[in-house]
């Protein structure tokens, strides 16, 4: 009473098909952080340059004061004083 003298092959249930992996993806940096401190640094840098520009600008102007003054020579009207009388 075996059943192996019965054994038919075509009976079997088909095998199961390989599963197919699925694609992982290579992990991307985080880019949103690097443009965050990209646009800060910029605006910083900017607000730097944008101060120091001022600064000449006020330099330039309190020097061409001081040379002003400097040069500066008052007119004053002489008049010939005559014997009151």
């Amino acid at each position: 009473m075996s059943n192996v003298e019965n054994f038919d092959p075509r009976q079997l249930p088909a095998p199961l098909p390989a599963p197919v992996p699925t694609p992982v993806a290579a992990p991307r940096p985080a880019r949103s952080g690097l443009y965050l401190t990209g646009g800060a640094l910029a605006l910083f840098l900017a607000a730097i340059a944008l101060g120091g520009w001022k600064h000449h600008s006020r330099q330039l102007e309190t020097l061409a004061t001081a040379e002003q003054h400097r040069a500066f020579v008052p007119t004053v009207r002489v008049a010939t004083v005559g014997a009151a009388g």
